[in-house]
């Protein structure tokens, strides 16, 4: 779970040369180097857009080089969603049709976040500061206020068949990675007392390997199983591509959440694994919705996507309804195939956080693997955009940059209430 993408001054490297090249494109630009079929007159109402708008700081994306990838998703999403009235907006009449559009329902309900092209408008419309404000105003108003604290304990190491790569636990890759088997029960109770007592709501088991063997869930249950006797933790798992029976035991022994993130966009998938697909991805997803358990999913930002594929990602997490949503910068690992990516400017990451609160009004943004990487300024940036939740402590082969309590501060420096601090777990009687 590392994590991150080139800036725009730098966009290419040794490794990735040939996946991605810079220019500058407005959207009726980038509608044509998708192919997109668009109405005579849609065409003629996005260059009057470009031309007015023509004075506002030209957004950059980083378009992959043709060819490269697949943009049959993004091909798909501008010519459904083309609305030839927001693209006559001018800026402050943009923002304004985004805060009408996401008031529009109760706060019981679920709120319509933007779609693919209003998200595109958004961009290319808005300065840095006009995008994160309305991101802000989209977070204050639409999703939680409470900001969320979850912890993770990597309860089995290395060793993983698949050839992600980013990933410093895959066997394709001489990182130097921790090897062992799964944890015992006792050796995750401290980690998840401790969490618990410093007001973390969630404690997460992630297994390295593209699933569990049979004796392996069998251990896995088994520690399980110690920790929800002895903690009042809710419990969370990222056990790889487990099976529809897998995850109904799971759900069986107590885990009331699965994690599995898409990592990027469907369209860029596979130009950074080729050992499993997104697909397989998606349908353990289902399968654990389908068994009862609340779903957490997001991306690595920064392996060389281009923003247009950020928003792609953005739009499949918001049409799974995915409401813990973890932001993984790339945090680039020795021996790994991302090893040389640059990390990613300034506007960039908060552009980035823009799109997925916009795209997903009532989620939990968290932060995740290579916010060490992240300055001060680069954090509070992001949590002025709409990050409202983190992990907490060490990572899985990283380190937090943060303590709990800490973390914990920062998030009342933005407003967000947290969660009281319970007396002690003898006070609390475990969940049965």
């Amino acid at each position: 779970m590392a994590t991150s993408m080139p800036s725009n001054a730098n966009c290419t490297s040794p490794e990735n040369s040939s996946l991605q090249s810079c220019a500058d494109h407005s959207v009726a630009e980038l509608l044509a180097h998708l192919s997109v079929s668009t109405p005579p007159a849609a065409a003629t109402s996005m260059a009057a857009a470009a031309s007015a708008t023509s004075a506002a700081p030209t957004p950059v994306y980083a378009i992959p080089a043709s060819g490269a990838h697949n943009h049959s998703e993004l091909s798909a999403f501008i010519t459904q969603e083309y609305d030839a009235t927001w693209a006559h907006f001018s800026s402050d009449e943009l923002i304004t049709a985004v805060k009408a559009q996401l008031s529009a329902t109760a706060p019981a309900q679920q709120c319509h976040g933007l779609n693919a092209w209003q998200t595109m408008l958004c961009l290319e419309k808005l300065s840095l500061e006009q995008l994160t404000a309305l991101s802000q105003w989209c977070t204050q108003h639409c999703a939680p206020q409470e900001a969320s604290l979850c912890s993770i304990v990597n309860v089995k190491s290395g060793e993983c068949t698949e050839n992600c790569h980013w990933c410093a636990q895959s066997r394709h890759y001489h990182t130097g990675a921790e090897v062992y088997g799964v944890k015992s029960g006792a050796e995750c109770i401290s980690a998840a007392q401790q969490c618990y007592e410093h007001g973390v709501a969630m404690f997460s088991f992630v297994a390295s390997g593209r699933k569990q063997n049979k004796n392996e869930l069998n251990e896995l249950l088994n520690t399980i199983d110690e920790v929800r006797e002895q903690v009042p933790i809710k419990l969370c798992a990222s056990l790889g591509l487990c099976r529809a029976d897998e995850l109904k035991t799971l759900y069986a022994h107590g885990i009331g959440r699965y994690h599995c993130n898409l990592e990027t966009a469907g369209s860029f998938f596979a130009a950074v694994c080729t050992s499993h697909n997104q697909g397989d991805k998606l349908k353990t997803l289902e399968a654990a919705r389908d068994c009862g358990m609340e779903l957490c999913s997001g991306c690595i930002l920064g392996m060389g996507e281009s923003e247009l594929q950020r928003i792609e990602l953005s739009q499949q997490l918001r049409a799974l309804h995915i409401q813990s949503i973890p932001l993984n910068f790339l945090h680039p690992i020795a021996g790994t195939p991302l090893a040389q990516q640059h990390k990613l400017s300034f506007a960039e990451i908060v552009r980035a956080v823009c799109i997925f609160r916009l795209a997903n009004p009532q989620a939990h943004l968290r932060f995740a693997g290579g916010r060490a990487l992240l300055t001060a300024a680069e954090l509070h940036a992001a949590l002025s955009a709409g990050v409202n939740a983190t992990i907490v402590g060490n990572l899985l082969t990283t380190v937090a940059s943060t303590s709990i309590a800490d973390d914990r501060e920062m998030f009342l420096q933005h407003d967000y209430t947290l969660p009281p601090l319970p007396a002690s777990t003898a006070d609390v009687t475990p969940h049965s």
